[in-house]
């Protein structure tokens, strides 16, 4: 039964991952374990991030731009809450600036830093590290690294595989889909005023006749 499951899962994971790794990611993120929240938590944050590098960099209604034009990140969960070994894998799209003059190469290699930052903002004070930066001596909850190819891979490693209970990935905005048109839809809407004019003259005619 099991490797029927995972028969039949195969085409979907072999899809998704070709699909994750043709997206463009500049970034790879890791939140360590011992460092990650909950995963609404971490999601909340990253939205707010989102948001945040969107509105300061792109447009306002960054919402209304395609994916590529936007800031966008992925994030896969993996590890066991009961055993303490709960971290996260962030990928993260990077678009050309339209504000501020920046150039996007500056953008890039000053974006660990930013997130730093942003992460730290909008981190709950109660939760919040009294520096951004972690002491000497002391890992770091945050690790970042390019997004190669097979940090691609890693990050999706988990879907390749059986489904695991435990185990979620998710982009933090979910991609646009185009939206759909109907290419008949004029013919519909013909049709439909030919029958509303067929039916006057007929109501018309009947009139006439009675009178």
């Amino acid at each position: 039964m099991a490797a029927d499951n995972k028969t039949n899962t195969t085409p979907y994971k072999s899809a998704f991952v070709e699909f994750i790794q043709q997206l463009d990611w500049d970034w790879f993120i890791t939140i360590g374990i011992g460092a990650c929240p909950d995963d609404d938590e971490v999601l909340r944050r990253l939205r707010l991030i989102e948001a945040i590098l969107c509105k300061k960099y792109v447009l306002t209604r960054y919402h209304k731009l395609p994916n590529r034009d936007r800031f966008s990140m992925a994030v896969a969960f993996e590890g066991e809450k009961r055993l303490g070994t709960r971290h996260a894998h962030i990928l993260v799209h990077i678009p050309q600036p339209r504000k501020k003059w920046t150039k996007r190469s500056i953008l890039v290699s000053l974006f660990c830093w930013e997130f730093r930052f942003l992460w730290n903002l909008v981190t709950p004070p109660a939760n919040r590290q009294e520096s951004i930066l972690c002491p000497i001596g002391r890992e770091k909850p945050l690790t970042f690294g390019r997004a190669n190819a097979a940090r691609k891979i890693y990050t999706i490693k988990s879907v390749q595989g059986v489904e695991i209970p435990w185990s979620r990935f998710e982009f933090v905005t979910p991609p646009k889909v185009r939206k759909f048109e109907n290419e008949n839809l004029s013919v519909i809407r013909n049709r439909d005023q030919q029958k509303r004019i067929a039916i006057k003259r007929y109501e018309a005619n009947r009139l006439n006749a009675i009178t």
